[in-house]
C-alpha cells in the first residue's frame, strides 16, 4: 500500500507535494512525518502524494530525482526538502518563509 496523504483544504493558498517511490520504508516514514508536521501548520494546505514509480514523467517535470522529496509552494515561492522529513527542524525552517508555520525562533 503506497503512502498517501492526499487532501484538499478549503481556502488553501499553499500546496505540499510529497514525492515517494512506492511503499518503501522511507516513503512511509516521510508520509508519517508529514502527517505529524501538519499538526503545526497555521495555514490550510492542499497535500498531494505522487508515486514516482507510477508517475515518472510528473516527477521529471518537477525536477525530482531523489525520493522522498517534499515540494511546498505558495504560487510565488517554492521550497524543497529531500529525505524522509525526520529532521523536523529542517522542514520547519523550509516552511516558515511560506507562512505555513509560525516563526519559532526568539
Amino acid at each position: 500500500m503506497s503512502p498517501s496523504l492526499d487532501m484538499n483544504a478549503t481556502g488553501a493558498r499553499c500546496r505540499l507535494e510529497l514525492y515517494v517511490a512506492g511503499d518503501t520504508l522511507n516513503s512511509r516514514r516521510a508520509a508519517q512525518n508529514l502527517k505529524r508536521l501538519m499538526e503545526d501548520l497555521i495555514e490550510p494546505v492542499t497535500v498531494t502524494t505522487v508515486d514516482v514509480l507510477k508517475e515518472p514523467k510528473l516527477a521529471f517535470e518537477q525536477g525530482i530525482f531523489v525520493t522522498p522529496s517534499l515540494i511546498a509552494r505558495d504560487g510565488e515561492r517554492m521550497s524543497l526538502v529531500i529525505g524522509d522529513l525526520s529532521d523536523q527542524e529542517l522542514v520547519v525552517r523550509s516552511l516558515e518563509p511560506l507562512g505555513l508555520i509560525a516563526n519559532r525562533r526568539p
